[in-house]
């Protein structure tokens, strides 16, 4: 791995550690008493670091969004992927993939 390489991961790493922080800060205060002073220091960076990756806190909960419902839909389409061509077996797989993601990030769904 080159050192171009590592810094990106490092990059990425924060990044995800803010995302994750965040989304427990949200689910535990609600948006809008969530500080970014407490999700930077909960993902373990200075204050301002989080404004390296993400405008505001508007822009860091569109973010999450946008990282979680990706992650929804590779996981979803997967899954739909092997069941076959019958719409109600996709459904059901859409279905059940979406409650195994919120059972395995339940502070989704706060």
């Amino acid at each position: 791995m080159n050192s171009h390489s590592v810094m990106r991961k490092k990059k990425e790493d924060k990044r995800n550690r803010i995302i994750e922080a965040a989304i427990f800060q949200i689910a535990e205060k609600g948006y809008h008493s969530a500080r970014m002073s407490d999700i930077a220091k909960r993902a373990n960076v200075a204050d301002g670091t989080i404004y390296n990756y993400f405008q505001s806190k508007e822009h860091l909960l569109l973010s999450i969004f946008e990282d979680k419902m990706s992650e929804l839909i590779d996981f979803s389409n997967s899954r739909i992927e092997e069941v076959g061509d019958n719409v109600i077996d996709k459904l059901e797989a859409f279905i059940v993939c979406h409650f195994e993601h919120l059972y395995k990030n339940p502070e989704l769904a706060l």
